[in-house]
């Protein structure tokens, strides 16, 4: 089978065009069978090339974490991976992994050994950091949407590129924490953006004032030309778990796509006790109305061999779920998870 026929569509991003699902930021030319209703009862285990990503040298961009907001588009027969770095000083940049075959499990090669996206001037809105990439390409150009800040508060902004290499940004943000009061007024981040054949959707995380970013829920807004948002609803579409569950204090990272006019998400959940991430799932006929899973946790901190794991990326070839997710033991890495065929 050729490369080209290999490519199936992957996550983060995606497009739906016609009756065409197109996973996250992925434009593959090969039309696939893709069961997302399996993904919600779905056992994982590691895969064997796990981590695929791990930090850099000392005194690197990503020294510290080469890990999230992980983003992937199958181009050409290749698999671009666009991920967050952080260095010792807690600067965050993205960078770009490109796979030397059509093997999702790599091996991967830097594109650059610098980041192809850095915090902006010192004054601007992203001056002192950027991370969590999330890639589409629409009518032939990349978007990347990405959250920066100004060390005070967090906000969503755009680049755009021709061939996902070489990236301008727009000046200002794109989506901004919601008015005082608003549930989302503290900060957003998180962006995970597709085209759904008439409107972009994005699915976000955000928080109140005086509460600190893992505190978080999910927020969706939608909009036509990419650029103007609206949110859909005055509140969060997914909130806390009740006591005791894993996704009690903080609900993160959303991974959305889009199959048959149907909704899916993957996020990362935040239980009391430790504070740590778990990972989770969610459906919706709208954007506005979602339901999590009954099987969740999908896959569960201490179910792990890592201190815990978030930011689940999911992408189907070959028949198959992959997950990306950021894992930790003392720094962040990309680990790679599969889908156990039962």
């Amino acid at each position: 089978m050729s490369p080209g026929g290999r490519v199936f569509m992957v996550s983060l991003y995606l497009m739906l065009i016609g009756a065409t699902a197109l996973f996250p930021g992925c434009n593959g030319d090969t039309q696939v069978s893709v069961d997302s209703a399996r993904m919600r009862a779905s056992a994982w285990k590691e895969h064997p090339a796990s981590p695929i990503l791990v930090p850099g040298r000392p005194g690197s961009w990503n020294e510290m974490r080469a890990d999230t907001g992980n983003s992937i588009i199958s181009y050409k027969g290749r698999w671009y991976l666009y991920h967050s770095g952080e260095d010792a000083r807690q600067i965050g940049r993205i960078g770009l992994h490109v796979s030397t075959t059509d093997r999702i499990d790599g091996p991967w090669q830097v594109m650059r050994t610098k980041p192809i996206l850095g915090p902006g001037a010192a004054s601007s809105w992203d001056g002192r950091s950027v991370a969590h990439p999330a890639v589409l390409r629409h009518d032939g150009v990349f978007w990347m949407y990405y959250g920066g800040t100004d060390g005070r508060r967090q906000r969503i902004g755009l680049a755009r590129s021709g061939n996902g290499i070489e990236w301008k940004k727009l000046p200002g943000p794109v989506f901004s924490p919601g008015p005082a009061g608003a549930w989302d007024a503290g900060g957003v981040m998180h962006p995970s953006v597709v085209h759904d054949g008439g409107r972009f959707v994005m699915a976000y995380c955000g928080w109140p004032e005086g509460r600190s970013e893992i505190h978080a829920r999910i927020g969706i807004a939608v909009s036509i030309d990419g650029l103007k948002w609206s949110r859909l609803s005055e509140e969060p579409v997914l909130g806390f778990g009740a006591k005791g569950r894993w996704d009690e204090i903080g609900l993160l990272a959303p991974r959305l796509w889009v199959e048959n006019g149907r909704y899916y998400m993957n996020y990362s959940g935040k239980e009391a006790d430790t504070a740590m991430s778990s990972l989770g799932h969610a459906t919706a006929d709208t954007p506005d109305q979602w339901t999590k899973s009954a099987n969740n946790p999908m896959l569960h901190h201490s179910e792990v061999r890592y201190h815990e794991i978030e930011w689940a990326t999911p992408v189907w070839v070959e028949r198959r779920w992959y997950l990306l997710a950021t894992a930790y033991f003392d720094r962040g890495v990309t680990t790679l998870w599969q889908e156990v065929i039962r």
